[in-house]
C-alpha cells in the first residue's frame, strides 16, 4: 500500500485541461508558476488552503490515509507552516528537515504549527523519521504526490519527448542543472562557502577558515553524509513509484486558511528560505496580536 490518495478536484482540473493558450488567471496576487525569477511570494487568498481540501497522507509507518487539513488547526489567529518534501531518499529533506525541526520548539511554543509532508510510502517515511529523529506529528507521507500535484508544484525535467524517457535518467540530468534552474549554483555554494549564511558546525576543523559564516566544504559536508545515508538505504528511502524522483517541493505559510507565503522549489536543493519562513510568522503574530 503505497499512501496513495485520490486526486482532488483542484488536480483533476490541472490534468484534464487542454493544452492551447492559458486562460486569464483569476488570483491576480499571485504571479504566473512558471516565473522565473521570484518562486517564493506573499499571496493573500486562501485558494491554497480549498485546493488541499480532500487531499490525504500516511502517519509514518502506517498506511491509513488521514486527511491532510485535519492535522492542522486553520481558525483565525492559528499559523501553520507547511512544507511539502521532495522524495525520502533526496538530499534536500535531510537538510531541510532538520532546520525546520531545530525551529519547531519555539513556533509551536508561539502558537505555530509545523507539518512536513514526504513524497513516498509510510514505511519510506518512517525510515527518515528514524534517521533524522523527528519528533511525532510533524511529518507525513504522500505515496502519490496529491498534495504537490493540488498546488501545482514542479514535476521536474520532462523534455517531452515521443518517447518516455526513465525517471533515473531525467533525475540525472537534473543534479546537472538541466531542467532544475540554480541547482549547480546551490552544489557550487555547499564547496565555496557563503558569508551571507549562518555557520553550520558550532566548532571543529572548519574553524581554522573564520567563524560566524558558512565556511568552504561546511555544506559540501553535510550533503556528502546525506548522500551515504541516500546510497546505503535506497531501497528504503526510496519512493516505489519511480516518477516521484523528479518532482520538486514546495512550502505555505497559512494565518488560518490565507496564504502568506507560497514557495515552489525552481530546482533542486533550491528548498524555501526558513528564516523567510520565520519572518512571515512572526510578522503574522504581531498583526494578529495589535487588533
Amino acid at each position: 500500500r503505497l499512501c496513495r490518495s485520490p486526486p482532488t478536484p483542484a488536480a483533476m482540473r490541472r490534468l484534464s485541461a487542454a493544452p492551447g493558450p492559458r486562460a486569464p488567471a483569476l488570483r491576480t496576487s499571485r504571479p504566473p508558476r512558471h516565473a522565473p525569477l521570484q518562486r517564493t511570494r506573499a499571496v493573500g487568498d486562501d485558494a491554497d488552503y480549498a485546493a488541499l481540501r480532500g487531499v490525504t497522507v500516511c502517519r509514518p509507518g502506517d498506511p491509513t490515509p488521514v486527511d491532510l487539513l485535519s492535522t492542522f488547526k486553520a481558525g483565525p489567529a492559528d499559523r501553520t507552516v507547511l512544507v511539502l518534501l521532495t522524495h525520502c531518499a533526496d538530499l534536500a529533506p535531510q537538510e531541510l528537515i532538520p532546520k525546520l525541526v531545530a525551529r519547531s520548539p519555539a513556533w509551536a511554543a508561539a502558537g505555530v504549527q509545523l507539518r512536513m509532508v514526504a513524497l513516498g510510502s509510510a514505511s519510506n517515511v518512517a525510515v527518515l523519521k528514524d534517521v533524522l529523529r523527528v519528533p511525532d506529528g510533524l511529518l507525513f507521507a504522500d505515496g502519490a504526490g496529491a498534495a504537490h500535484a493540488a498546488l501545482g508544484l514542479s514535476r521536474g525535467y520532462d523534455p517531452q519527448l515521443p518517447v518516455k524517457i526513465n525517471p533515473y535518467v531525467r533525475l540525472t540530468a537534473m543534479l546537472a542543472g538541466v531542467g532544475s534552474p540554480g541547482t549547480m549554483g546551490e552544489v557550487f555554494r555547499g564547496y565555496r562557502g557563503d558569508k551571507s549564511a549562518p555557520q553550520i558546525f558550532a566548532t571543529g576543523p572548519f574553524d581554522v577558515l573564520g567563524t560566524g559564516f558558512q565556511r568552504p566544504m561546511e555544506l559540501a559536508t553535510v550533503r556528502l553524509n546525506s548522500m551515504v545515508t541516500s546510497l546505503t538505504r535506497w531501497k528504503e528511502l526510496a519512493p516505489p513509484d519511480d516518477a516521484l524522483l523528479t518532482w520538486l517541493g514546495g512550502a505555505r505559510v497559512f494565518g488560518g486558511r490565507t496564504t502568506l507565503l507560497a514557495h515552489d522549489d525552481p530546482g533542486i536543493l533550491k528548498t524555501v528560505d526558513v528564516d523567510e519562513v520565520e519572518r512571515v510568522v512572526a510578522a503574522r503574530k504581531e498583526l494578529t496580536e495589535g487588533r
